[in-house]
């Protein structure tokens, strides 16, 4: 049976595993879960996903969600065959210092998001939140640091961590933020855009997400 990935397009956390699959060439099939209209909430898919949220992955019998999990799973079971298992290196050193890396990048979302507002803006129609620029702002520095001593997050090569953190990033690109001051991320990013999977994988979902997020920022006011 082939591999079955659930997802939705204008979630950044199931984009982040579709990377992994399609950065992996390995066969799969697309299952979309419209979560604003609330598919994720169908009783089948609980067996999935008890959570019942996106990203899943069904490979065979076996299921597994959570979107760092997904992609840690996918490179574990394919990245040998393909070529591809420097994603998520065997070598336990290397393997902990990009588990060490998917950490960090947890607290990175919610440093980006607690600026963006993204759940504020798009379910109460709320604005950003100026007074939290600055946590934003420390956490793309700390990627600047980090890239000032290698090529890749997590070193030399890139890995899931280097998605994780693109897609933590990625949610400042729905307010137009400046990078020019972070020449590491910003030469970083240009080389994550370059990759064959981008526009059709995350750039084209981005700006449906931007032009959603732009439609319902602020939108609470409006109504008064």
């Amino acid at each position: 049976m082939p591999v079955e990935f659930y997802y939705f397009n204008m979630s950044p956390p199931a984009r982040a595993a579709w990377v992994v699959l399609e950065e992996l060439g390995i066969k799969y099939e697309k299952k979309m879960i419209n979560i604003l209209a609330g598919e994720q909430k169908q009783d089948w898919y609980k067996d999935i996903n008890p959570r019942q949220m996106v990203p899943a992955l069904k490979d065979g019998d076996f299921c597994v969600a959570e979107s760092r999990a997904v992609a840690a799973y996918a490179v574990s079971q394919y990245g040998a065959q393909q070529g591809k298992q420097s994603l998520y290196p065997t070598d336990p050193k290397k393997r902990a210092t990009v588990d060490q890396h998917l950490y960090i990048s947890e607290n990175t979302v919610e440093k980006v998001v607690s600026y963006v507002n993204m759940p504020g803006v798009l379910f109460r129609g709320e604005d950003l939140k100026e007074e939290n620029l600055c946590k934003a702002k420390d956490a793309v520095q700390a990627i600047e640091d980090t890239l000032a001593k290698t090529t890749f997050t997590a070193g030399q090569d890139f890995t899931i961590a280097d998605i994780f953190y693109y897609m933590a990033i990625a949610f400042l690109d729905l307010v137009d933020f400046d990078f020019t001051e972070f020449k590491k991320v910003a030469e970083w990013r240009a080389k994550i855009a370059a990759k064959p999977w981008h526009q059709e994988v995350w750039a084209d979902n981005q700006a449906k997400l931007k032009e959603f997020y732009a439609s319902k920022r602020g939108s609470a006011g409006e109504k008064k």
